[in-house]
């Protein structure tokens, strides 16, 4: 039942406020059926937790009393007793240290973080799972297993955070390592999170679609199958189609009553009641509530308690207050018997409209101020931490105001007391002012008469300097004059260079033509000698070494010419609708044959559906030359990713490799024309250096740009944003 808490709680704490009153019922439902099984299920535990305690009395090895003390930990946890699972968990660790055993304490560490995370503490939480994924990762022999569990725990502790894009990034890691090892169940539930984060970004067709996936890989567990259809049924009625969500109720329902789980079944019914109470149809809503409530009778007290508020809501909506009344009574003493405290607010809610539409105003206040108290009462761990973190908020902010306060009147004392001692100092600056401005007026007098000889001589320099800058000027006229004519002269020149280049940039693409059309010929005529009998293994070998030498030269001149005919304009971008997913599944085949002959993991995740304005001439020749720099310089056993994404209307391509990296040094020389860096192909592929220079001219040509993230022996991450004029998209990911 702890696993229901935990699964409802988690879907709260990645919704907004508004869902509080849902996670209410979950956590309720959840809280409820643990503790109506609280007695049998202490009656069936303690057993085994005695027999393992004695058990690890009497281990004679540090091994099995690890061993036993994270069975202990793990039970604990599972049936909610934290401080118990903390304490062997610990236990576990330190003997683990002990004999320096890096599974167990990986093991023990997970546990660790499972505890922590139950009492709420998650810093204590993270950095537990964090030094249990760091050892599961490092073992010779990676744990998967137990590496992707502790991916999921980080991804939970996250999203409860309310960070859902790290979740994401760690429920999709998850997902990954479970599909290595094909683990259905650990597959199913990863879905399922990775699907309840899109609901809450309100992605909910994405959102179904990891249900689904969920959904077909737990058809053995009917519980976990009908946990799969109210997820979608939630889906719909949050995307407001209500007659989805009642589809997809109609069929939780169905299943629960066929195999005999009577609270689902209830469960399903009260819920479309629910929803048919919204849409105004009252006759049905009182239809399920009738019959939500009927299953629930033999079952458990939470569930009656629901039902008989949806029952009593119909009779509210179809104006029956008397029906409603009796129904409301018989909510009440269940719930307050039973503490069903979070339906009691419903039923609280329910008597107050009662009350306020028969006019019992007074009764109904009573009412209202009891649905506000128990609300109050029963808010989530989250909320309170909130609403402490507020009022620790307003303290500091009102020891803000007091210290302010003290401030402002220091402030004004020390400005008053200033204010008196510059009136003192005042008065006697302007005696000492008037003083001098005495001094001043007799000094400036004969400062004057002196002054007026001085102007009368400058005058006379002044007169003489100005004849001589009337002779400079009409030197400098002469000299305007002269220059106008060289800059005439060097126009006139340049006009003569770029004709010359013109005709050297024809001549260079007649040659260049030539020169292909002769060395396809040689190709040609060695694929000729290399089919013809009678040849002996040095000459098939000389002459496919002919052949690879000849393609190479086609290689390097096709990219001489596209990178001529780039610079000189004659090769404009076309822009134009292009299914990219269409485009991409076609284009990636020869380097998913090339990655499988080098023994080197190939991923393409492309999340651009719809389609797209882009020339995909260029397009292609970026991915062509990134991926083939990627697999040429990565080794066997490595990753290749190529990965195709939206973001603020442009275009982002990613290829990401495990190669041997690029020092800071060389990466300001990666997109020089013919310049070849340190690092050596692993097969010894070498180019003429050129594609990288042509992929940075085309992303320029196309107004975009482009970003390399490289560490010497690690890999490479090269980025590429180009613009899009208009676009539609949606989300899909293959490998």
């Amino acid at each position: 039942m702890s696993y229901i808490c935990r699964r409802y709680f988690f879907r709260f704490s990645v919704t907004q406020g508004k869902e509080l009153k849902r996670f209410a019922e979950f956590f309720c439902i959840a809280a409820f059926f643990g503790l109506s099984a609280r007695a049998t299920l202490v009656a069936q535990i303690k057993p085994v937790l005695d027999s393992l305690q004695n058990a690890l009395s009497r281990a004679s090895t540090d091994e099995e009393q690890i061993k036993i003390c994270l069975n202990l930990s793990t039970i604990a946890w599972q049936n909610a007793y934290n401080e118990e699972a903390l304490q062997y968990a610990k236990k576990a660790l330190e003997i683990a240290k002990k004999i320096n055993n890096e599974k167990f304490q990986a093991d023990a560490h997970r546990l660790l973080g499972i505890a922590y995370f139950n009492r709420l503490e998650y810093e204590k939480a993270l950095l537990h799972y964090q030094l249990a994924q760091g050892i599961y990762a490092s073992l010779p022999l990676i744990d998967t297993l137990n590496l992707a569990r502790t991916l999921n725990n980080i991804g939970l502790l996250y999203s409860y955070q309310g960070y859902i894009y790290i979740s994401q990034q760690y429920f999709h890691r998850a997902l990954y390592l479970r599909k290595l090892i094909r683990d259905s169940i650990g597959i199913s539930n990863s879905l399922t999170n990775i699907g309840r984060l899109k609901s809450s970004s309100r992605q909910y067709d994405s959102a179904r679609y990891y249900f689904w996936q969920a959904y077909a890989l737990r058809k053995g567990d009917t519980y976990l199958v009908i946990s799969s259809m109210m997820d979608i049924a939630e889906s719909f009625r949050k995307e407001g189609q209500m007659d989805s969500a009642l589809v997809y109720y109609q069929r939780a329902y169905e299943l629960g009553l066929a195999n005999n789980t009577k609270y689902n079944a209830s469960f399903a019914l009260s819920s479309m009641s629910n929803i048919y109470y919204r849409l105004g149809a009252y006759a049905k809503a009182l239809q399920y509530a009738i019959m939500s409530d009927t299953l629930s009778k033999d079952g458990s007290y939470w569930q009656r308690v629901r039902s008989l508020n949806a029952v009593a809501q119909a009779y509210v909506g179809m104006r029956k207050f008397s029906l409603a009344k009796k129904v409301l009574q018989q909510a009440l003493e269940i719930g307050i018997r039973t503490q069903s405290r979070t339906e009691l607010v419903n039923t609280y809610q329910i008597q107050y409209k009662l009350d306020s539409l028969t006019g019992n105003y007074r009764k109904a206040l009573y009412w209202l101020n009891q649905y506000h108290a128990l609300k109050d009462s029963i808010a989530s761990a989250t909320y309170l931490n909130q609403a402490l973190e507020m009022q620790y908020i307003k303290e500091i902010s009102h020891k803000q105001e007091v210290v302010l306060q003290l401030q402002n009147e220091r402030k004004l004392k020390a400005v008053q007391e200033k204010n008196y001692r510059f009136i003192t100092r005042a008065i006697g600056v302007i005696i000492v002012l008037l003083l001098a401005a005495i001094a001043f007026f007799a000094y400036t007098w004969q400062r004057i008469k002196t002054q007026s000889k001085e102007l009368a001589q400058r005058q006379k320099i002044i007169e003489n300097t100005n004849e001589a800058l009337t002779k400079i000027n009409e030197a400098y006229q002469q000299k305007a004059t002269e220059l106008t004519q060289t800059v005439c002269l060097l126009n006139q020149t340049n006009q003569a260079l770029f004709a010359a280049n013109c005709e050297k940039d024809n001549l260079m693409e007649i040659i260049a033509q030539d020169l292909k059309l002769s060395v396809e010929k040689i190709s040609s005529l060695a694929q000729i000698v290399k089919s013809s009998n009678g040849l002996s293994e040095q000459q098939l070998e000389l002459v496919q070494l002919i052949n690879l030498s000849a393609q190479k030269s086609i290689n390097l001149i096709s990219n001489i010419l596209l990178l001529n005919a780039l610079e000189s304009g004659h090769n404009p971008i076309k822009a134009e609708l292009t299914n990219l997913h269409y485009l991409l599944t076609v284009h990636v085949q020869p380097y998913v044959h090339q990655s499988q002959e080098k023994q080197i993991l190939f991923e393409w995740h492309n999340e651009v559906v719809n389609e797209i304005l882009i020339d995909p001439k260029f397009l292609l020749r970026i991915i062509d030359n990134l991926l083939s720099n990627a697999i040429k310089f990565t080794r066997a056993g490595g990753r290749v990713v190529l990965h195709t994404t939206v973001e603020q209307a442009q275009l982002v391509i990613r290829v990401i490799d495990e190669g041997q990296g690029i020092s800071i040094d060389e990466q300001k020389l990666l997109f020089t024309k013919f310049k070849r860096l340190s690092a050596i192909p692993i097969g010894a592929e070498f180019g003429a250096g050129m594609g990288l220079a042509i992929v940075k001219y085309i992303v320029e040509k196309m107004q975009g740009k482009i970003e390399v993230e490289s560490v010497k022996g690690k890999g490479s991450t090269f980025t590429v944003y180009l613009p899009l004029q208009t676009l539609r998209y949606g989300a899909y990911s293959c490998i």
